[in-house]
């Protein structure tokens, strides 16, 4: 596991795995795959982060931008934003 995932204890002093975001095995982060891989392997938390966009859409995103987390076809940064 990588940084971005953790072990922790419950509070039954059972261990449980927490990935945040999905970003397992190269998976996109919030990705249905990601989490179908994080189950896959055994991870029994996911943390996510859940962004209001101004067309009154919910969306799973870290960043106030997608630019991270998404390119144009030819590599370059998204323009706008949300």
């Amino acid at each position: 596991m990588d940084s971005r995932n953790n072990m922790v204890l419950d509070r039954y002093g059972h261990v449980t795995f927490i990935s945040r975001e999905c970003r397992i095995n190269g998976f996109p982060p919030h990705s249905y795959e990601g989490a179908l891989e994080c189950k896959r392997i055994g991870i029994n938390n996911i943390r996510v982060s859940v962004r209001h966009t101004a067309d009154d859409v919910f969306v799973l995103s870290h960043d106030e931008t997608i630019s991270n987390e998404a390119r144009n076809p030819d590599g370059s940064i998204i323009g706008g934003g949300y």
